[in-house]
């Protein structure tokens, strides 16, 4: 069976890797890069709070 190249696609790892985040949004109902963001805001005021 020949393969027609016009046919063909190239997967690159951004794109697995925003298939996952997508899944895993679908089904947690949650943007994953939201909670990234989040977890990064609450770090770095929590760094920057005095002791």
């Amino acid at each position: 069976m020949a393969i027609d190249d016009a046919l063909r696609v190239e997967i690159t790892d951004a794109d697995v890797r925003a298939a996952k985040n997508e899944w895993l949004a679908a089904r947690d109902g949650v943007d994953a890069d939201r909670d990234v963001e989040r977890a990064l805001w609450y770090y770095k005021r929590l760094n920057s709070t005095p002791p």
